[in-house]
């Protein structure tokens, strides 16, 4: 193995496989944060940044607009960027009130980001696999093999993925011996309600949607999960297109800055509860006693990242850094796109964390 050493006199070290993770983290708590990558590993033409944009462009962005524009002068096909773009000329005009006495400018700017992240939600979700049954049932074992890895799991996802493979883990009554127990925080009989109030499902809960969920939902009073049953006509995916249609949108954070993002999450009791339980997870854990009577294994918790390498979230690095995590695992492509991660390095350096990267080209998802 090798290792590199950077201008803190710190040691990164760059692992080389997935497998050498779970091996290094085989005797302590171990998290996983999934990123778009998870999506994109899935089926890249349904859930890339580029494919999204394609079908807004092509059926909800005016070709002659500003929005349009701003994808075409910025070169980029990420929503955030050009709603980080408008973010930041709105701090910029609000300093010449004079030039902006009307202030049409800056109501149709804010009104430019509000429609790019109703096109965002949009796409997401015209995009999407229509059914439950859409993935194939050896993408949903192989995906549960790498779930069931893992003590709790967070997500940055809005996509419905990760909550079918979870339904599909739930409903192997073959599973056995796992760390993973399944527990989102939700309960109710008419309807799934964010249960924060019993402390005891709190402390349980470990699945977390950082950035909210096409089904998630806030109803004015309750953070609601839709659900799919038997008695129930729509699916999942038609709850949520039925909910756009009446101007009710999914709980979503898709500001392009990260300190709005940081203030959307504190203003949603849901997202800030998710967030302070990313700094110091429940301890959870399916397997028999004999597998984690080690007081090791409570002291060195490890998050791996898998799918983002948090550029556009330093909300989520700041997270970490505060973190009870002792060990940190990055997926990259290559040995040489440890310096993408320089954001993450900095804010590293002077703490006692190991930051360790690994291929993720070596990991095999969904197939």
């Amino acid at each position: 193995m090798s290792s590199l050493r950077m201008e803190s006199n710190k040691n990164y070290e760059f692992i080389g496989t997935y497998d050498e993770v779970l091996k290094r983290t085989e005797n302590s708590l171990r998290y996983l944060l999934l990123g778009n990558g998870f999506s994109v590993a899935y089926d890249k033409n349904k859930f890339s940044f580029k494919n999204l944009f394609d079908y807004a462009k092509k059926n909800v962005i005016s070709h002659n607009s500003p929005i349009m524009k701003h994808f075409e002068e910025l070169q980029s096909y990420d929503f955030e960027i050009i709603i980080k773009y408008l973010e930041n000329a709105l701090l910029v005009l609000k300093n010449y009130p004079k030039e902006n006495q009307s202030n049409e400018i800056l109501n149709n700017i804010k009104q430019d980001i509000n429609s790019l992240k109703e096109y965002l939600v949009m796409a997401i979700t015209k995009l999407h696999p229509e059914f439950f049954y859409d993935i194939k049932k050896a993408e949903y074992i192989k995906c549960i093999d790498f779930i069931k890895e893992f003590n709790g799991i967070f997500t940055l996802n809005y996509d419905l993925l990760l909550n079918w493979v979870i339904l599909e883990y739930l409903d192997n009554n073959k599973l056995q011996n796992n760390r993973l127990i399944v527990d989102d925080g939700f309960r109710g009989r008419n309807k799934l309600i964010y249960n924060h109030i019993n402390r005891f499902i709190y402390f349980r809960q470990t699945i977390f949607y950082l950035h909210g969920a096409l089904h998630l939902f806030f109803d004015g009073i309750d953070v609601i999960k839709n659900y799919y049953d038997e008695n129930q006509k729509a699916t999942l995916l038609e709850q949520t297109k039925f909910n756009i249609q009446i101007d009710n949108y999914p709980i979503f954070v898709s500001e392009g800055d990260a300190k709005k993002k940081l203030m959307k999450i504190k203003n949603n009791l849901y997202l800030n509860l998710g967030l302070q339980k990313f700094k110091c997870p429940n301890f959870s854990d399916g397997r028999n006693l004999r597998y984690i009577l080690n007081q090791e294994y409570f002291k060195n918790r490890s998050l791996v990242i898998f799918g983002t390498i948090l550029d556009k979230d330093e909300h989520i690095v700041d997270a970490i850094v505060k973190g009870r995590y002792k060990n940190i695992y990055i997926g990259i492509r290559n040995k040489n796109k440890i310096y993408s991660c320089n954001h993450i390095i900095s804010k590293l350096k002077d703490t006692d964390k190991n930051l360790f990267f690994y291929d993720f080209t070596t990991v095999n998802v969904w197939r």
